[in-house]
């Protein structure tokens, strides 16, 4: 049997807020779509100070500064998301961009440019430490388990030797009751 209700027509979407930033944590998050110029300022003042901390975030894993760079850590992750809502304000109002003067945009793709070469230096860097870190914990396993095994392995066991299947006076046996 087919049911006589008709399909539920879909409901309109909504229109996206513009994006919010933190602004660094200092001032409450506000909209930037008004101002292109402005919000075009920010987002260029956040990837200088984004690319400047992933440079400054290979020479605190170089000199294994763990503390220094958790800090560092909660910094760029912070200032990736406030990165994101300023790049959020353009995609969302793409005719703010031919608002703002020619110098202002090459300073935003020189910006990006140098925030794109940063990246890619640190995820480098990043790669790097991780690989060497997986080499050590492999020569560290490998060294345990030479030590820790017999040199010639389990291939000369005296069949005298095992206790599999014999009676010993120190193990007690288990018993296991079905029924209960």
């Amino acid at each position: 049997m087919s049911s006589s209700k008709p399909a539920p027509t879909p409901k309109p979407v909504k229109a996206v807020a513009p994006a919010t930033m933190s602004n660094g944590g200092s001032q409450p998050a506000t909209p930037l779509a008004p101002e292109p110029e402005k919000a075009l300022r920010m987002a260029i003042d956040i990837s200088n100070r984004l690319a400047e901390l992933l440079d400054r975030e290979q020479e605190l894993i170089i000199k294994r500064k763990v503390s220094e760079h958790a800090e560092l850590l909660r910094t760029k992750q912070r200032l990736a998301l406030d990165y994101h809502a300023s790049l959020q304000v353009f995609t969302c109002y793409p005719q703010l961009l031919k608002q703002v003067s020619e110098p202002l945009r090459r300073e935003a793709r020189t910006a990006s440019e140098r925030l794109s070469l940063a990246t890619q230096r640190n995820a480098h860097g990043l790669r790097a430490a991780i690989l060497a870190i997986q080499k050590l914990t492999q020569m560290i396993v490998s060294l345990v388990k030479k030590d820790a095994l017999p040199a010639d392995g389990y291939n000369k066991m005296k069949p005298g030797k095992s206790t599999i299947g014999q009676y010993s006076p120190s193990c007690t046996p288990i018993v296991v009751r079905r029924n209960a």
